[in-house]
This record gives C-alpha cells, sequence and structure tokens, in this order.
C-alpha cells in the first residue's frame, strides 16, 4: 500500500536476500560472476542506499529533477528490517518515522511446530516431488479437516481441505501452486492437517521438499 518506491523495494531486497541465501537449492553456494545467490552480491542495494540519502551520491553527481539547482533532498525511505524472523522495521519497534510492515495473511510460528513422523497415517508421495505430490491421511472417525500449506517463513501459501469428511482414507493432490494458481520456487513447505471431532482437536504437520 506504500506510496515510497524506495520502501517498497527495500522490504523486496530483504526477504530475497533471506530467501536466495548460501542454501537456497538452486542458487546456494559461495557467490560468483555466474551464479547467487545474487541477493549477496556485494553492493547490490547501494541504490537504495543512494536513493533515500544524497550523501550517499558518487561524486559530481546530482539528481535536479525540477531543474532550479536544488538537489532532491531523498527519493525515498531506506532501511532493512531487524532480522529475518522478526521483520520488524523502524515503525514497527514503536518510531514515528520509517517504514511499517504490515501483514494481512495468518502466520504461525514454525519454529514451535513439532513436524510429524511420515507415517501410513499422514504422509506425502513424491517426497523431494516436482509437479505434483499426492498428500494422504486417515481419518479414525468423522471430523472437520483443515489441511493447509505454508512456507519455511509460517506464511500461509493455500488452503487444500476445509470441511468435514467422513472416517477413512482420504487424498488429494498438491501441484505446488498458491491460493492464486501460481508456481512456487523450489524449496521447503510445511501441511499442516488440523482435525476436530467430538473427541477434540489434533494438529499435525509434515515437511515437503519441491525441487527441480
Amino acid at each position: 500500500m506504500s506510496q515510497d518506491p524506495v520502501a517498497i523495494e527495500s522490504v523486496g531486497f530483504d526477504f530475497l536476500y533471506k530467501e536466495f541465501d548460501e542454501n537456497h537449492p538452486t542458487e546456494g553456494g559461495t557467490p560468483d560472476g555466474n551464479k547467487g545467490p545474487f541477493p549477496h552480491f556485494a553492493g547490490v542495494d547501494d541504490f537504495l542506499h543512494q536513493a533515500a540519502d544524497p550523501a550517499n551520491w558518487p561524486n559530481g553527481i546530482i539528481y535536479n529533477p525540477n531543474g532550479d539547482g536544488v538537489a532532491l533532498k531523498s527519493m525515498g525511505v531506506h532501511e532493512h528490517w531487524n532480522n529475518a524472523d522478526d521483520k520488524k522495521y523502524s515503525r514497527n519497534l514503536g518510531l514515528n518515522t520509517g517504514i511499517e510492515l504490515v501483514s494481512n495473511a495468518p502466520v504461525v510460528d514454525v519454529k514451535d511446530i513439532r513436524i510429524a513422523d511420515n507415517n501410513a497415517d499422514f504422509k506425502n508421495q513424491p517426497n523431494p516431488f516436482h509437479t505434483y505430490t499426492n498428500v494422504r491421511y486417515i481419518l479414525k472417525k468423522s471430523s472437520d479437516v483443515k489441511l493447509v500449506i505454508y512456507d519455511m517463513n509460517g506464511k500461509q501459501i493455500k488452503t487444500l481441505i476445509n470441511e468435514s469428511q467422513s472416517a477413512g482414507i482420504h487424498e488429494i493432490s498438491w501441484d505446488g501452486t498458491n491460493g492464486k494458481g501460481q508456481n512456487l520456487c523450489t524449496g521447503s513447505y510445511l501441511c499442516q492437517l488440523i482435525t476436530n471431532n467430538n473427541e477434540g482437536s489434533n494438529t499435525r504437520v509434515i515437511k515437503m521438499l519441491r525441487c527441480d
């Protein structure tokens, strides 16, 4: 919702820097001239520092869009979040200036999730998968079922099932897309199964890997 292009690119850079790190399945390892992770190249965010503060401009460069001889003081706000877990900027931390990041998606705390064993009652095959994977689970009795895909930051990606189901074996295919039908990048994802019946609520989570 921001109209500040520098702030928008600053936030986007932080997410790309976190996602495309040395452990990324395709862009991981040591950066070089032909292979990433490109967000970790030295100086890759210099343009943001320069856009936010003319003190960072190269010698002899003056940005004077109005042609009145007065250099533009700033083209926007630039800062990085406090860390990749909390994702807080200045306004999130209580200041009256800077960036505020607001999420409208439900987030789960991945650090507190207990990954279930990939057993016969709840599993996906194939795993790792390329184009699709089949999620299979067994209900011992009729239950309200919610099956949701999350990324490893705890952001909800897609709801596969949200309905009442009878006891027995159930299976659904996931093609690696989000709720808008867009293909997701390679990496690890969480599949959360929540069941509710007259005996109470139960939550289980399995980890799935999408590869090229």
